[in-house]
């Protein structure tokens, strides 16, 4: 998606400057313009991709550098010279770097939430309009200091499931090398046997030889092409319907959908509390709150809840057809006109939405690993039955 580089002004009438991702030059000005900005220039901007790459930084770096700014503004330091100093005691070059960049690009003019926004920043783009929050509510050391706490249960909650699922993953795959390497070396000697002596062969014999007949012709093709098809089909949905459709695909695929979409719903939750309890308005908090919860389709589900309680309607009434947010979390919206119930409702929601995903995780695992077994068992022996009934047949004929 095109990226444009503008300079804006915001309600206090001061100069911020940034990236934005949009499809057109009208579109990032009203993404800014929602965003509260008044918008001074845009113009187009290439982000260079291999400088991208060069530059990135993982998951668990980029939540440093968070964190590092957390201790700066809850120590109530200018920030572009608590990050320099802080950027002299980190022991990574690379952050390092990444810091003196923002403490000089703060120096000269840019907003922090501008920064984290920039498509090429390599930082938690859903950052950015916390941070903005917590500028303008002067809580910006406790608005990051929550979303680490948040980030750190969320990745805590990944690594495990990823650690889960490793064991059948490689299982899976040694099984299929395992039995690719059978079908193109030992198959077709038992095949060459069999014919010589003119054995009858039973159906699934037939079946492992027609497999390996395949594999003999075109093995060597199938996993490139299987590479080729799932990138041509994720770049069709990125490109036909964008980050939200490929978003709600993932929400409809069994066992790994509810996990994402739990994760994002009490991602919402958090975050909307957060931002109610530090008393950003409600539209606001409800925009901002779907981009920090960093998925596509509560960010839409966030803007369009936004402009219906902007135009006046009742947020309870505003909600209702909105089908993003699960029936257990529209009664939560009643409390919306009592701040503080309001806010401990969306916490019991998100306890209960962070207590469904962990719930998905562990069935995940308890499903992957005995489905990985069993099938691989099946295939080992539907293999060794296919192989060993003729043979066994020939010994009885030839004995």
């Amino acid at each position: 998606m095109p990226v444009f580089r503008y300079t804006a002004f915001d309600s206090n009438d001061q100069r911020v400057a940034g990236n934005v991702e949009a499809a057109t030059s009208e579109e990032a000005v009203a993404q800014l313009e929602a965003g509260g900005l008044r918008v001074g220039t845009i113009e187009p901007f290439e982000v260079d991709a291999a400088e991208e790459a060069e530059e990135s930084l993982s998951h668990d770096e980029a939540i440093e550098i968070t964190g590092r700014i957390a201790d700066v503004a809850t120590a109530r330091l200018p920030l572009a010279s608590g990050l320099r100093a802080m950027s002299e005691e980190v022991p990574s070059r690379k952050l390092r770097r990444f810091l003196g960049d923002i403490s000089r690009r703060i120096e000269a003019g840019e907003s922090l939430d501008s920064i984290f926004q920039e498509p090429g920043a390599h930082l938690p783009r859903n950052l950015g309009g916390l941070i903005q929050a917590g500028i303008q509510t002067d809580q910006l050391g406790m608005l990051l200091e929550q979303f680490l706490d948040h980030e750190r249960e969320a990745l805590d909650r990944r690594r495990q499931t990823l650690l889960a699922l490793a064991y059948p993953v490689v299982l899976v795959v040694a099984s299929g090398l395992i039995l690719f390497c059978i079908s193109l070396w030992i198959v077709p000697g038992f095949k060459q046997i069999f014919e010589d002596f003119g054995v009858e062969l039973p159906g699934m014999t037939l079946l492992a030889f027609l497999f390996a007949d395949f594999v003999l012709a075109f093995g060597i093709w199938v996993f490139p092409l299987l590479v080729l098809l799932g990138v041509m089909a994720w770049a069709v949905i990125r490109q036909g319907g964008g980050r939200r459709l490929w978003r709600r695909l993932i929400w409809l695929t069994p066992l790994f959908g509810p996990l994402v979409r739990y994760s994002a719903l009490s991602s919402f939750c958090h975050y909307l509390a957060m931002l109610v309890d530090h008393r950003v308005q409600l539209p606001k908090a409800l925009r901002l709150a779907g981009l920090a919860a960093n998925d596509a389709v509560l960010a839409s589900a966030g803007q369009a809840l936004s402009a219906r309680v902007e135009e006046g309607e009742p947020i309870e009434q505003a909600v209702s057809p909105i089908a993003e947010f699960p029936s257990e979390l529209l009664h939560v919206f009643r409390w919306a006109n009592e701040p503080a119930a309001f806010r401990d409702a969306l916490y019991a929601a998100r306890q209960t939405f962070d207590i469904r995903a962990r719930y998905q995780s562990t069935l995940i695992a308890n499903i992957c690993e005995p489905v990985a077994v069993l099938g691989t068992a099946m295939c080992v022996g539907f293999v060794i039955l296919a192989l060993f009934m003729p043979l066994v047949k020939l010994l009885n004929d030839l004995s």
